[in-house]
């Protein structure tokens, strides 16, 4: 009779599977081989290959390859490939690919990817991107993902659109459209600051938040989102350290610009300078008009 024996390494769990035990793994990492059989517990993390059987349980991690069998249970977690059969319970998660088969109870969650085979019932949640086969039960939800998938019962939702102007883009994220860091003529303000000899327009080059602050404006070349985050100053030197220049120039230009698109922060500079110059013409016209009608 198989004995359940309790594993902390690699070495450990090598030499129980060899005597033909079933590893019961604490708070490690291993990979299972061949016709393994593990149970894992804690914040345990395991590779199931071939036709290795996995039981996890806690927080444990399991990704599990060719013909494994998972039972994964609390709040375990799974990424499932090749034809490896999952049976997810209570609060557990699971990411399906290729040929791989889940059945999912409880408050499970699910994203199906390729040829994957999906059961849900109960209150699961799956995020669907492509299936060979998904049946479903009346309270599980559904979140489509350009997939053209025929689905009976459950909750069928689709994924919202990518926002494409500064104003969708506040309400995808809840940003709050009348936020601090609103630059007014951002793009205007941007090419007074290049003529103004606050440095050169390079798409392709911002130093970032360790050599520039709200106090030091280096007066080198920037980026689009370089001179945005500037103009914003500390409050958006604050969200390029949270989020990353990209996504801080993104919320800036969202709030300072809501109806039109996001900019490509990836254009070249002979465009964006070119869009540049016409919103500052176009700034500085508007201000001659109202000047001559005063």
């Amino acid at each position: 009779m198989k004995e359940r024996v309790e594993v902390r390494s690699q070495a450990e769990f090598d030499a129980c599977v060899k005597l033909g035990n079933i590893a019961v793994v604490i708070g490690c990492h291993i990979v299972a081989w061949g016709n393994s059989s593990v149970e894992a517990w804690e914040n345990s993390s395991v590779v199931a290959r071939e036709n290795s059987s996995v039981v996890a349980r806690g927080n444990s991690n399991v990704v599990a390859w060719g013909n494994s069998n998972v039972v994964a249970r609390e709040n375990s977690s799974v990424v499932a490939r090749e034809n490896s059969s999952v049976l997810a319970r209570e609060n557990s998660s699971v990411e399906a690919w290729e040929n791989s088969s889940v059945e999912a109870w409880g408050n499970s969650n699910v994203v199906a990817r390729g040829n994957s085979s999906v059961v849900a019932r109960g209150n699961v949640f799956i995020r669907l991107f492509s299936a060979l086969k998904i049946k479903v039960s009346a309270y599980v939800i559904v979140m489509r993902h350009n997939n053209t998938l025929p689905i009976e019962g459950g909750r069928q939702l689709e994924v919202a659109p990518d926002p494409k102007t500064g104003f969708e883009y506040c309400e995808f994220n809840g940003i709050d459209k009348n936020a601090s860091f609103k630059i007014p003529n951002i793009d205007s303000a941007i090419f007074e600051s290049i003529k103004t000899g606050k440095g050169e327009l390079d798409m392709n080059s911002w130093h970032g938040k360790d050599k520039v602050n709200e106090e030091n404006w280096c007066g080198t070349t920037h980026c689009r989102a370089g001179y945005a985050i500037c103009l914003a100053g500390k409050e958006g030197f604050e969200l390029e350290k949270k989020y990353g220049s990209e996504l801080a120039a993104k919320m800036i230009y969202a709030v300072s610009r809501p109806d039109e698109k996001l900019p490509d922060f990836h254009a070249s500079d002979e465009e964006v300078l070119e869009e540049l110059e016409t919103a500052y013409n176009e700034v500085n016209c508007d201000k001659i008009f109202n000047k001559t009608k005063e």
